[in-house]
Order: C-alpha cells, then sequence, then structure tokens
C-alpha cells in the first residue's frame, strides 16, 4: 500500500495529535487515550505480531528507528478490534493512507517510486483493558526479511536512490516489497500514470501493463502492480512496471 519532512510531522502532530487523560500527578488514567502514542514519534519495531507491538517507548529520531507514526486517532467504543476487521480497515483508509500521502509530499509517481509502506497498529489487550480506543498509523519500509532503518529525511526533492527504491521478491508466488539494496528479483523500472477516473478492471490494469511496461514492449519478464481502489480514488493512479532480472 506511499515524503520529510520534519515541518510536515510537526503539521501531523497540530492536527491529529489527541492529548492524554492525566490526572493531577501527570499520570495517565483510564480512559481511550490510556498510553497513546504521539504523532511524529519515531519507534524501533520488528516485523514480528506487528499490529500489537505497542507499549513501545519512541527513539530519537535522529537515531535508528524503523517507523515514523504518522496519525493517531479515537476509534468509536464499538469498534471490531480484530485485526484487519472492516472497522480497522476503513479506519486504515481513513487515516493511515492520507496521512502516508501528505507525510511524503503528496507526488504519487515519486512516492510509488519508493519502497515505503503504512501500517496501523492498535491497543493490546492489556491496554483495551484499561479503556484504550486509539488507532496508530504508522509508516515503514520492509525489507526482503524485516523492516529497515529509515533515512532522514525520509525524500530528498524527487530523488529516490536504490536504499529506498521500490523492488520486488517474488518466490513460490508470494509477491514481497522490498528494496533494491536488499535481496530481490524485480527492479522498479518505471512508474506510469493510467488514464481514466473509474477504477480499472484487473483486465484492463493487465492490458495496459502490457502495451506501456517498458520490459513487456520488449518482451522480457516483468509484473505491473497498480494502486488498490481507495488509493486510487484518493488519487495514486499510478502503475509500477518492474522488470524480471
Amino acid at each position: 500500500m506511499a515524503r520529510r519532512l520534519l515541518p510536515a510531522i510537526a503539521l501531523l502532530a497540530s492536527l491529529l495529535a489527541v492529548p492524554s487523560v492525566a490526572d493531577a500527578r501527570g499520570v495517565v488514567t483510564d480512559g481511550p487515550t490510556y498510553q497513546m502514542p504521539t504523532v511524529g514519534s519515531c519507534l524501533q519495531v520488528v516485523a514480528v505480531d506487528y499490529h500489537f507491538m505497542t507499549p513501545k517507548t519512541p527513539v530519537d529520531c535522529a537515531t535508528e528507528h524503523t517507523v515514523v507514526v504518522t496519525a493517531v486517532e479515537v476509534l468509536p467504543g464499538d469498534t471490531d478490534w480484530t485485526i484487519d476487521s472492516d472497522d480497522l480497515k476503513a479506519a486504515e483508509d481513513q487515516y493511515c493512507m492520507p496521512a502516508f500521502y501528505d507525510l511524503l509530499g503528496g507526488d504519487f509517481k515519486v512516492i510509488a517510486k519508493t519502497a515505503y509502506l503504512w501500517r496501523y497498529a492498535i491497543p493490546n489487550a492489556a491496554q483495551r483493558a484499561h479503556g484504550a480506543s486509539w488507532f496508530r498509523c504508522d509508516l515503514n519500509m520492509s525489507g526482503a526479511a524485516q523492516y529497515l532503518p529509515l533515512p532522514t529525511p525520509l525524500l530528498v526533492g524527487k530523488q529516490v536512490p536504490p536504499s529506498i527504491r521500490a523492488c520486488l521478491l517474488i518466490l513460490d508466488g508470494g509477491v514481497f516489497s522490498t528494496v533494491c539494496t536488499d535481496n530481490h528479483n524485480y527492479e522498479l523500472e518505471r512508474v506510469l500514470v493510467m488514464p481514466g477516473d473509474a477504477y480499472p478492471s484487473s483486465k484492463a490494469a493487465l492490458k495496459f501493463a502490457k502495451t506501456h511496461c517498458p520490459a513487456a514492449k520488449r518482451h522480457e519478464t516483468y509484473r505491473g502492480l497498480w494502486s488498490f481502489e481507495p488509493a486510487w480514488t484518493y488519487g495514486d493512479h499510478t502503475m509500477r512496471c518492474y522488470r524480471g532480472l
């Protein structure tokens, strides 16, 4: 599923952060914001059990980190907290996707060239027992086997060096996003913008890739990946053209 941008982080923090409830001693009390993360904070998170990697102590963003928190929202009390429930998917589309694109500057073609991803995290069972109902959005970058340290800044103009450039590792039918400096067998060759306003059918998108991706026109091994429907609706009409190695 998209960049610095410390000023952008500060803006997101001012717009999206919800203050924690605290008593007179400054101790966070039970309630929806119990142990709620802060927008703009940086975390060192591994890929195991990602959605529940909380609570997590923020690290200095000037030091090594794998996550930038892009948005935090309090969800309704009747939210279905099952991972990938319709409620959480809707929250992901509503909060994480826009925060991701905004943080990276909103240039869809440049963002599509990067290996940056958005993810969400939710309170664990112990936090929910204290009333926590927050929803955290993250930006991170996946290598072939683990999340990778993020650079600071995330982007410099429209430059997308190999260390953040999107490549693919395709094994036994599985398609894994990675960076071009990590293990991969498909490299990003070009990012195109698909025509039209309506979300294309798979048949139409594949036809576009076959007739427009450079490797396809050279009759080489290729792979075309296009935006999923919520991102398309948001404005990302890009097609990533990958060349098999």
